[in-house]
C-alpha cells in the first residue's frame, strides 16, 4: 500500500495535480510507517515538506523534514540523508540568508562529494555555493565553486541536461549581480554564456534572462546619453 500510494503521488506530481499529490503522499507515509518501509516513509516525508514549505511557505512543514531524517537514519540511507541536509541549506538559500546557507552546505560538502555513485548532491551543493557567494559579491569564491560545478559536466552519474540547467541558472545569477554593480561588460559576458545553454532554461530562468537583457540595454542607453 505504501508503494502504491507513493506511485500515485508521483503520477499526480507529473500531472500537476497538487491536491491529489499531497493526499497520496500522506497515505503513502501512513502505510509506510505501518509496513516499516523506511525509505518510502523518508521519501514521501521529503515530498510533503517540499509541498508544504517550499510551495506554500508553511513553517509547520519542518515536522515532515524531521520525519524524513528519522526514517532515512533507520535504513542508513546516505543519499536520503544528504537530501534532507540540503533542504535546510535550501531553505536559507531561498530566504536569501546566503551566509547561513553556505555554512550549512560547507559542513557537509565533503560528505556530498564522497557519494561517488551519485554526484548529484555534490553538484547541487556547488550550485548553491556559487549562487550564495555571487549574491554576497564574493566573486573569488563564487568562481571557485562555479568552476568545480562546471568540471562535473562529464560525470556519468549526473544527467547532462540537469547539469546544464544548474550552470545556466548560475550564469544568469552572475549576470544579475554584475549588472546591479553597473559592470555591464561582465554582465554581458555571463548573459552570452547563458545564451549558449538557452534550451536548458526553465520558465523562471527564461523570464529572468530576458529581463536582464532588457535592463542591460537600458543601462547602455543611459551611458550613451551621459557620454
Amino acid at each position: 500500500m505504501a508503494l502504491y500510494y507513493q506511485l500515485k503521488g508521483l503520477i499526480s506530481d507529473k500531472n500537476n495535480e497538487s491536491v491529489k499529490e499531497f493526499q497520496y503522499f500522506l497515505l503513502a507515509q501512513k502505510y509506510a510507517k505501518i509496513e516499516k518501509e523506511n525509505d518510502i516513509a523518508g521519501m514521501v516525508s521529503l515530498e510533503l515538506f517540499f509541498n508544504t514549505y517550499i510551495i506554500k511557505k508553511d513553517s509547520s512543514a519542518f515536522k515532515y523534514l524531521e520525519e524524513a531524517k528519522k526514517y532515512y537514519k533507520l535504513n542508513n540511507n546516505i543519499n536520503g540523508l544528504a537530501e534532507v541536509n540540503q533542504m535546510y541549506a535550501y531553505v536559507e538559500f531561498s530566504n536569501k540568508n546566503y551566509t547561513k546557507s553556505n555554512k550549512l552546505i560547507l559542513e557537509n560538502l565533503e560528505s556530498y562529494k564522497n557519494i561517488k555513485e551519485d554526484q548529484y548532491y555534490y553538484m547541487y551543493a556547488l550550485f548553491m555555493l556559487t549562487s550564495n557567494y555571487t549574491h554576497l559579491e564574493n566573486f573569488n569564491l563564487a568562481n571557485e565553486y562555479f568552476n568545480k560545478l562546471k568540471a562535473l559536466k562529464k560525470d556519468s552519474t549526473i544527467s547532462p541536461s540537469l547539469h546544464a540547467s544548474h550552470v545556466v541558472t548560475n550564469n544568469i545569477c552572475m549576470a544579475e549581480v554584475y549588472l546591479k554593480q553597473q559592470k555591464i561588460d561582465s554582465s554581458l559576458f555571463y548573459l552570452k554564456e547563458a545564451a549558449e545553454l538557452r534550451k536548458y532554461m526553465n520558465v523562471s530562468d527564461t523570464e529572468h534572462y530576458f529581463k536582464l537583457y532588457s535592463d542591460y540595454y537600458s543601462q547602455i542607453g543611459i551611458y550613451r546619453k551621459k557620454s
